[in-house]
C-alpha cells in the first residue's frame, strides 16, 4: 500500500470507531427525546419533510413494526414468535397514544422518523452520506444532540456536495 493508502486506510478506521462510539450517544438521546412532553420547534416541517420524501428508511422501519422506536419509548418486548410480537406491541402504542394530548403525539411521530433513521445507519453512513442523512442529523442538532466533530463533518460534506 502507498502512504496516501495507509493514511487513507487508518481516516476510516478512525472514522468507523467514532462512529460506532457516536451511534451510542445517538441513541441515549433519541430515548430521551422520545420521553418528552412537547415537540421541539420546527418538528412540524421535518416530519411533513419525511414523509412527502417517503424515506426507505422509514418504510423498512414501518415494514419491521418500528423496533427502535419501541426501544425508545420502552415498550416491553412481548412473547411469542418474532413475526408477531412487533404487531402487539405496536397495536399497544397506537392504543396508549389514542389518549395521548397533540403534542405528545407529535413528539412520538418525531422519534419515530429519527428512529427509523438512526437504525438504518451503520459505519457505511459517515462515508457515504445522502440528503436524508444530513436532514436526520440536522434535525437531531437543532433539537439538542451535541453531534461529535464526525457528524458535523457528515452535515457539511453534504452541505458542500450540493453547493458544488
Amino acid at each position: 500500500m502507498s502512504e496516501e493508502e495507509k493514511a487513507e486506510r487508518q481516516r476510516v478506521i478512525e472514522g468507523n470507531k467514532d462512529w460506532r462510539a457516536a451511534t451510542v450517544v445517538r441513541r441515549e438521546w433519541l430515548a430521551t427525546f422520545a420521553q418528552r412532553k412537547t415537540p421541539p420547534k420546527g418538528v412540524e416541517r421535518f416530519v411533513l419533510t419525511c414523509l412527502l420524501a417517503g424515506d426507505h428508511e422509514i418504510r423498512t422501519a414501518m415494514e419491521q413494526e418500528h423496533p427502535l422506536l419501541r426501544a425508545s419509548l420502552g415498550v416491553p418486548e412481548g412473547e411469542g414468535q418474532v413475526w408477531e410480537r412487533g404487531g402487539r406491541e405496536v397495536a399497544a402504542l397506537i392504543e396508549q397514544m389514542a389518549t395521548a394530548t397533540a403534542k405528545r403525539q407529535m413528539v412520538v411521530l418525531a422519534a419515530l422518523l429519527l428512529a427509523a433513521w438512526e437504525d438504518r445507519t451503520s459505519v457505511q453512513t459517515w462515508r457515504h452520506a445522502t440528503p436524508g442523512v444530513r436532514r436526520y442529523l440536522r434535525a437531531m442538532i437543532e433539537w439538542g444532540y451535541d453531534a461529535g466533530p464526525l457528524e458535523r463533518s457528515v452535515i457539511a460534506t453534504c452541505e458542500t456536495e450540493a453547493v458544488g
